[in-house]
């Protein structure tokens, strides 16, 4: 695993702003060199009692390096004492990058600034060192180093619980006398937390999850119980709608130690809209299946017309058969308008046109108007009458040939329906 690290080998004095580092490197500036290093006295952590505690040194010790001095403060911080032990006996990358870290320094003969991040302390997230390369007083060549957190976990705790848009709580199990888990109180919160879930009722540090917060509710408190109970961390989310906090929580659990920690958000918007949204799909859904229903009616309905209307062309052409098979002049003719609808070759022939030549016509034209008047006079009666057909005689003349004929006309009111 890469170490995460900065560093600085010239211009210290100027770029860190740790006071104690500024002066510890410009002591060793402005000290007498001997071979390119300074006499180790003058950084003996017995010379410096305010530094003393923040301070190591460091004496080669074959491939290693052994620990003369281990401040106080660092051993505090970092949980262990390594007066006496060796860099070997760190079993992390950071262990061996800082003891390649101080052969260099003594190999480039300058100080070294690093910040790297800790993954040994219990307490700090990153470190800053200043790494002095210097010679004893019988010239073995040593490391002093001035080593302080630059980011401590609590601060960098507090700072995310503050700074999160998230509720974040930290939960301690409570146990009946049986051993059994009965509920959780609430042994830290952030200011977001107080906000969901408080709502200006009181602070929620001292109060119970179960209790207090779900009301008994042994349903909402099963995911917590389960976390603790297995170990293992679950995402979740809580559905408290109709309760006293009237929204849908997105929750992450997870077991550290003897306590929970418990994130959590407002997801209330977001549910609420895909709530709406499968409403809508549900709606568009059965409008789909309706209109679908519709379509096939429809396509039935098309098809009962087209049925319908290739009955209606055979019945036509049935009737244009029946007409030219009939031995008499024939011809169907509108009420309003006289347009001949329908005429059988001998109706043509007493013309000399052809049948075609006559459909969409009307008689004037081709009958003497008082001929036509004597036709439409019977016609009306035929219409306004009660007898459904009619026989009368009348003479015609066809506008070529003038002749007189006496033709027996027989007419029939045709009722449609």
């Amino acid at each position: 695993m890469a170490v995460l690290y900065s560093e600085l080998s010239e211009g210290i004095d100027r770029l860190v702003g740790n006071p104690d580092i500024r002066e510890l490197y410009r002591d060793w500036q402005a000290a007498p060199k001997f071979d390119g290093l300074p006499d180790a006295a003058g950084f003996d952590p017995e010379q410096r009692p305010t530094m003393s505690d923040r301070l190591m040194v460091l004496v080669p010790d074959v491939d290693e390096f052994r620990y003369r001095h281990y401040g106080r403060t660092i051993v505090g911080h970092s949980g262990f004492d390594m007066t006496g032990r060796s860099t070997g006996d760190f079993e992390s990358p950071v262990g061996r990058f800082f003891r390649d870290k101080y052969r260099e320094a003594l190999v480039i003969r300058r100080p070294l600034y690093t910040i790297h991040h800790a993954d040994l302390s219990r307490t700090v997230v990153t470190w800053e060192r200043l790494v002095l390369p210097v010679r004893a007083a019988d010239g073995t060549e040593m490391i002093v180093c001035y080593n302080v957190p630059l980011e401590e976990k609590a601060i960098f705790f507090d700072t995310l619980m503050e700074a999160s848009l998230d509720g974040i709580v930290l939960l301690r199990p409570m146990f009946g006398e049986d051993g059994a888990l009965v509920d959780m109180m609430f042994a830290a919160v952030n200011r977001r937390a107080e906000e969901i879930l408080a709502r200006g009722k009181g602070p929620l540090i001292g109060s119970r999850v179960l209790r207090d917060l779900f009301q008994g509710d042994e349903a909402l408190f099963a995911s917590y119980r389960r976390v603790w109970t297995t170990g293992g961390p679950e995402r979740f989310d809580s559905d408290h709608r109709g309760r006293a906090l009237g929204a849908v929580f997105r929750v992450s659990a997870a077991r550290a130690s003897d306590k929970l920690i418990v994130t959590f958000s407002d997801i209330t918007p977001l549910v609420e809209a895909n709530e709406a949204l499968e409403r809508q799909r549900v709606e568009l859904t059965y409008q789909n299946e309706v209109l679908n229903a519709q379509a096939a009616d429809l396509a039935r309905i098309a098809e009962d017309a087209e049925e319908a209307k290739a009955e209606a062309r055979n019945a036509e052409r049935f009737v244009a058969d029946l007409l030219e098979a009939v031995p008499i002049p024939v011809f169907f003719k509108t009420k309003e308008d006289r347009v001949l609808q329908m005429v059988n070759r001998r109706y043509a022939d007493l013309y000399g046109l052809k049948r075609d030549d006559l459909v969409g016509r009307t008689l004037d034209g081709l009958l003497d108007p008082e001929v036509l008047d004597g036709i439409d006079r019977q016609d009306q009666q035929l219409y306004d009458g009660d007898p459904v057909s009619q026989i009368y005689e009348s003479l015609t003349q066809n506008g070529i040939e003038y002749f007189q004929a006496l033709a027996s006309m027989r007419v029939r009111r045709l009722t449609w329906e």
